[in-house]
């Protein structure tokens, strides 16, 4: 997946403050190397490797605004350079667009492209595929994000996506937008999950749900597709997706509808190796988090959070530790975030069930808790 990172730290979305400082720095040394006379610095005596990986951190925007027209070399480097990341949902400075439309760029060398209508940019959609006409991207793009303004601009998007030879991450938001009707909803899911072979990454983040009219697929179909993000799912939604994909490894649920519980296929989660959710919209009895749990016989990440327990199951350290050990035993990462309601609960019973030697020892987990003993609130 091609993500923004932060300098130093792997694999982060949320690294803007500290990616911004980098961008500044970046930029003063820039502008301050062209004022200067024209002397030998230290920066430029680094080896082309970890300029090309100081690259990897930025946007194309960042890269030509700070190095652009220092000197010969910075500019065969720019010119070479093959992984550039174009996002134009982050270009506020006219400057910096006006700049990157006057420089000839290379486009088989962008392989990450963001499209946008955000108000605070100083471009749009319309505007981009103008200047840059998707087409272009055909060949050799990777990743694509794009935030259309209404039905018919993400309707006309998803239809161009099969033409993608390489394309391997996908974001769709259109959090500003209509709810797409269930049709395009439709059309939509067909040509993401079953005619995209080299797809590997997509998010949906709509609060429409993408699994509408889901029963009038065909058993054959399959999707390639082996991590997800969604916005909203319920569990048979769950069920359906992992049946109509070969190698799902991990997904991630912005908000849970798991309350109308009732697995029917008993079949297991052969592949799933992680498995987030934000939220639940609703309680979840334990027993029944517990039976989906058990299906989920692969994982090694899980990660739940929002949950809200009227259960003291949910607080009983030694219940936790016999399902892991039964159900869950590649399990290396467990992050559970809960709240419970109860003036009478004992708070050093709760923590002792958390500190035992499978806790503490064999997988080096600890339990973090805030008790608000006047309101019952742990």
């Amino acid at each position: 997946m091609l993500l923004r990172q932060c300098f130093g730290i792997n694999d982060s979305n949320n690294d803007h403050e500290d990616g911004n400082t980098l961008n500044c720095n970046i930029y003063h040394l820039a502008r301050r190397l062209k004022t200067l006379k024209p002397i030998i610095s230290k920066f430029e005596f680094l080896p082309n490797e970890l300029i090309l990986n100081l690259f990897e951190y930025l946007y194309c925007d960042d890269i030509i605004y700070a190095f652009n027209n220092l000197n010969y070399r910075f500019q065969l480097l720019l010119h070479s350079y093959e992984y550039y990341h174009l996002n134009f949902d982050q270009i506020i400075m006219k400057s910096k667009f006006n700049l990157i439309e006057n420089l000839p760029l290379n486009i088989q060398h962008v392989k990450s492209l963001t499209l946008s209508n955000n108000v605070y940019s100083c471009t749009n959609i319309e505007q981009c595929l103008l200047k840059y006409p998707i087409e272009l991207f055909y060949i050799r793009l990777q990743s694509l994000s794009f935030f259309p303004k209404d039905d018919d601009q993400l309707l006309y998007l998803i239809l161009l996506l099969p033409n993608f030879q390489q394309l391997k991450y996908l974001l769709i938001s259109q959090k500003l937008c209509t709810n797409p009707g269930d049709n395009i909803i439709k059309q939509i899911r067909d040509i993401i999950l079953f005619e995209i072979k080299t797809l590997k990454y997509f998010t949906w983040d709509n609060e429409s749900s993408f699994f509408t009219r889901m029963n009038e697929a065909m058993p054959i179909e399959e999707s390639t597709i082996e991590y997800y993000e969604f916005h909203r799912m319920n569990i048979d939604e769950f069920e359906w997706l992992n049946f109509h994909t070969i190698n799902m490894k991990s997904i991630h649920i912005y908000a849970a509808f798991f309350y109308s519980y009732s697995y029917q296929q008993q079949q297991a989660f052969e592949t799933l190796t992680c498995m987030k959710i934000d939220e639940f919209r609703e309680p979840m009895n334990f027993q029944n988090l517990f039976k989906f749990l058990s299906f989920l016989i692969r994982l090694k990440q899980l990660e739940i959070k929002g949950l809200y327990c009227e259960e003291n199951m949910y607080t009983d350290g030694n219940r936790w530790e016999n399902f892991i050990q039964e159900y869950l035993p590649q399990l290396k990462i467990f992050k559970f975030f809960f709240t419970r309601w109860d003036r009478h609960i004992n708070i050093e019973v709760v923590i002792a069930s958390f500190m035992t030697n499978f806790w503490l020892i064999e997988k080096k987990w600890f339990v973090t808790c805030d008790h608000k003993v006047n309101e019952g609130i742990l």
